[in-house]
């Protein structure tokens, strides 16, 4: 019986490849492997920081341990690279910001990216004037996004209403995101107490839909097969 293996979500690079059947991670048949075909286990995917070889493996950009990903295996060609450094003739360099600049590619003096509660200003990474401010403008006083708990009123960063918003870059007045198990009412904008027994957190766009069950209760998918409840374990 041919056996379907999953795709997405926590089973991704799962292939069937064994003679049981089984399904079986691709980066265990060939190290570094992404995705890879069902009936064979060959690697046609490597991940980022591999490229995919003529003979389907995957061979690592050994030549920088900062990158990220590359376009040739033979030569420097890094084209990503870890936070805090840049691509600079293929190699990764660091940021001469190297506190603040999270990327500048193609000259190590010039910030494309920078840190939270920053802003690259003529290459220069700048304070956003809001110190509740994760993300703003050029111009640095106008904030588009804003630490949990505060929403963007006015182009400046305020509390949210209700203690349990997590809302960071919405309207202060209406909640979308929640905390403490709690589920924003769509309706009201208010964070509020999930009713489904056994539930922990429902879901904010439907609070007929559980996300999370309290321990000792197991997620069950309803006949609609879109939104699920919880029922109790059995001993």
């Amino acid at each position: 019986m041919l056996v379907q293996c999953l795709e997405k979500g926590t089973n991704a690079g799962l292939a069937f490849v064994n003679s049981r059947g089984a399904c079986q991670r691709c980066d265990a048949v060939t190290p570094g492997c992404q995705r890879c075909k069902n009936s064979s286990g060959r690697c046609v995917e490597c991940q980022a920081t591999f490229l995919l070889t003529p003979n389907a493996t995957c061979s690592p950009c050994f030549y920088d341990e900062d990158c990220l990903a590359c376009s040739n295996i033979q030569e420097r060609s890094c084209t990503k690279c870890v936070d805090f450094m840049g691509v600079i003739d293929g190699a990764c360099k660091l940021c001469i910001q190297d506190d603040l600049c999270l990327q500048c590619n193609g000259n190590r003096s010039f910030c494309q990216k920078c840190v939270p509660g920053y802003k690259s200003v003529g290459g220069v990474c700048t304070l956003c004037i809001d110190p509740d401010c994760v993300s703003c403008l050029r111009d640095i006083d106008t904030c588009f996004g804003c630490l949990p708990f505060h929403g963007v009123l006015d182009n400046e960063c305020v509390e949210c209403i209700d203690r349990n918003c997590l809302n960071g870059d919405l309207d202060p007045y209406s909640c979308r995101n929640c905390t403490n198990g709690l589920a924003a009412d769509r309706h009201t904008g208010s964070c509020v107490r999930c009713t489904l027994p056994g539930c922990a957190t429902c879901d904010s766009a439907d609070h007929h839909s559980c996300l999370w069950c309290v321990p000792g209760w197991n997620q069950v998918l309803r006949q609609d097969g879109k939104t699920c409840t919880c029922k109790k374990a059995r001993p």
